[in-house]
Order: structure tokens, then sequence, then C-alpha cells
């Protein structure tokens, strides 16, 4: 075992050992295999609707310290869908993506909303993250540091080609991950918008780090909601748009059907 050198920050001071004192499995009672497949949706609203309409039973629980989280399973054409409820900001977000791992689920895609930086992305636009910019501090432990985290190639090419196959219109976005909600400042907008920043979320660096460091293959996608990019805050009532947000998670559930 190779010793870490100390730094002056802590969170610089990565660790590459594959092996941590206890894992996903380790704390995680599942009794039932997961499929491969996984959509992760921030949406609860269109996980109800999606369940109530294909009367869907809950396959089994995930547990965390704070709630039991149900998974549901989806099944077309043959191929098997995890549908899961996101769990907000980095941490979480690498905790539910490490269970799921754990216990067989290989091939994933994320839905979910963002605040915009720029005036000119109108609610409820899809946008699809290139990369994200490491403004939290769980992707430091999956990865060495650096300012960005790519999305895959891969994966953003087989998104697309869903997408342009159904004639989605979408932007391409570079994405801001921060783990302070309330620390969105006049001044660090700015600069992150010098960065090339467009949007603001909470997971996506989180999630694309956790699923290069155990070799799964992860996409995301988001629908602009609240507005950052002037001096007053504008919510633009995000959140009640029911169909965009449900036209989202079934795009998901497509996308993932075919990576």
């Amino acid at each position: 075992m190779i010793p870490l050198s100390k730094k002056l920050f802590p969170i610089l001071e990565f660790d590459d050992t594959a092996e941590a004192i206890f894992s996903a499995s380790d704390n995680t009672i599942i009794s039932k295999p997961l499929p491969e497949r996984c959509v992760i949706s921030f949406f609860g609203d269109s996980i109800d609707n999606f369940v109530n309409k294909e009367n869907l039973d809950v396959y089994e629980f995930l547990t965390f310290e704070s709630r039991k989280i149900p998974l549901y399973i989806f099944e077309k054409n043959q191929t098997k869908i995890l549908v899961v409820h996101g769990l907000g900001s980095g941490p979480y977000a690498a905790g539910l993506l490490e269970k799921l791992i754990a216990f067989g689920c290989k091939k994933f895609i994320v839905c979910g909303g963002c605040g915009v930086l720029d005036e000119d992305i109108s609610v409820g636009q899809l946008l699809l993250p290139m990369k994200a910019l490491r403004d939290e501090g769980t992707s430091y432990h999956y990865l060495q540091p650096n300012q960005f985290i790519n999305m895959d190639d891969a994966v953003i090419n087989k998104i697309k080609l869903i997408l342009n196959s159904k004639n989605v219109t979408f932007k391409e976005v570079v994405t801001w991950t921060t783990d302070a909600i309330y620390r969105e400042t006049l001044p660090k907008i700015k600069l992150r918008r010098e960065y090339g920043c467009n949007v603001v979320e909470m997971e996506c660096a989180s999630f694309l780090a956790v699923a290069k460091f155990r070799n799964v293959e992860l996409g995301q996608i988001l629908y602009s909601g609240d507005d950052l990019s002037t001096n007053e805050w504008s919510e633009r009532e995000w959140k009640k748009q029911t169909k965009t947000r449900m036209d989202i998670f079934e795009l998901a559930m497509e996308i993932c059907r075919c990576i």
C-alpha cells in the first residue's frame, strides 16, 4: 500500500486504492438480482405516473439511513429496465449508484432538472451535458483532481442517435456541479460562465466520476428550470412542467433500452 502524501487541501489527496474498508454490497441487502439497465429519475411525479400507468409493483427496496427507496422493473420486448428515484447531491448520487452497481446494474441513464446561467435557455428545454465542472467534493474521491469531467463519447453518441431519430430538439451544455444550492452567488455565477458553464445542478460530476471508476456506462439528460442568469432569481414555475418531465422520463427509458 502506497502512503498518501499530504496536500494543502485534503480534497486533493486522491487515493486510487480499489478496495475500501467496506463496500456498497457490505451494507446493502437485496434479495433479488437487478437488471443491467437502469433509469435514475429525479422526477418523482413522473415515476409515480409511470408506475400507475404500467401497474408496476415494488420489486425491492434500497435502504438508506433516512429512507427506503422503492425499485421498479419495467419490461418491454424482453428488455428489463430498473426505475429508481434519484437522491439529490453528490454523496447521495454516488451512494445510490454504488449500490445499484454492486447488485448488477451496468448501463444508466439519469434524467433531472437544472438551473440556467444563460437567459436564452427557455424553461423546459431538453439539454445534454457534455461535461461537468467539478465544484463538488464526491468526484475527487473517485478520480484525480481536474476542472472538468466529460461524459463518455460513446454514451453521448448513443443518446444523440436516439434523440435525432425521434426528431427531438436538444442543446449541448456544460454544467456546473455544486454541493451548495444556496451559495450560487453573483460573483461565482460570473466566474462559472467564464469556465463555459451555462447550467447548474448538484449531481452530474459525481455520477460521471463513479461511473468511470466502476467502469459502467452512464449518460444524463436534463431539462432547463429556474433562471440564475440575471441579478434576480426566477423560479419560472419549472417544477410545474409536468408534461415536459414525463416526456423526458420516457425519453430516458427509450435511450436506456438502446444503450
